[in-house]
């Protein structure tokens, strides 16, 4: 799928069925990861959201982007609240720096654990462990 100069490749790998979930926080976290691939990720981007099984109890959510990247310094920053990165002085979008901190927290509600990796101008890969049934 493509729009406004950014390709969406999503992929849901076979035998993955239903998590257990409150549908309406995962889907809260996924759009803002989403949402925030989008901000961050140049035209002619790509931007890939992949669901598989790591292993037989666990679901693996994956959101990956070819954007801007995050600084190795500020990883462990963005998930807590109100922390913004501030290396992206021409970046055009504002927002509260909550948003990481609440995909943290609705994961971890659902006794989940987020991991994040990314590089400067390489592009930023977001996962979302879940229990899995």
């Amino acid at each position: 799928m493509s729009s406004g100069g950014l390709s969406l490749d999503i992929s849901v790998a076979d035998g993955v069925e239903s998590v257990k979930a409150d549908l309406l926080r995962l889907k809260q976290a996924l759009i803002n990861l989403i949402s925030n691939a989008i901000k961050f990720t140049p035209r002619g981007g790509r931007i890939s959201v992949a669901v598989s099984l790591e292993t037989p109890t666990t679901v693996a959510i994956t959101v990956a982007d070819t954007g801007i990247g995050i600084a190795a310094d500020d990883l462990q920053r963005i998930l807590q609240p109100f922390v913004q990165v501030s290396h992206v002085q021409e970046r055009p979008h504002e927002g509260s720096g909550l948003g990481l901190y609440l995909v943290k927290s609705i994961v971890e509600m659902h006794g989940g654990e987020l991991n994040v990796t990314s590089e400067i101008n390489e592009g930023t890969i977001v996962t979302i462990r879940l229990p899995y049934e």
